[in-house]
């Protein structure tokens, strides 16, 4: 997955900026970045085959970034537009492995009471 991050996160990048054309470019910089990261521990969660790895080395301090800086809203577009081009990129069963991932991340990010089951 690292080595098609560009393939990736390009037309992410894209639709993010043309979805909020008035938000401070950094921001949406910066958006991006915390999404790689995401998706990078994500992945290793996924071959370690351990969820918590998730919650403990990235969203302890990612929920605390997002919550001071606001960008709740620009973080959930970020995670539609990722989720809609993983779902073009990968099979039923790698989705089924990445997905719920990134969905539980997602909900503990933004603050959203949600059951996600993740596979072991």
């Amino acid at each position: 997955m690292r080595d098609h991050e560009v393939e990736i996160f390009q037309p992410v990048a894209d639709k993010l900026q043309k979805n909020y054309p008035t938000e401070n470019p950094r921001t949406l910089e910066e958006v991006l970045r915390q999404s790689i990261a995401l998706l990078r521990y994500a992945a290793m969660a996924m071959l370690l085959n351990n969820p918590e790895f998730l919650q403990h080395r990235l969203l302890e301090w990612l929920t605390g970034v997002v919550n001071a800086h606001q960008t709740q809203t620009v973080w959930t577009s970020c995670h539609d537009l990722l989720s809609a081009r993983l779902k073009e990129m990968l099979t039923d069963a790698e989705q089924d492995l990445i997905l719920p991932l990134l969905d539980h991340a997602q909900a503990t990010l933004v603050g959203i009471p949600a059951v996600v089951s993740v596979q072991s």
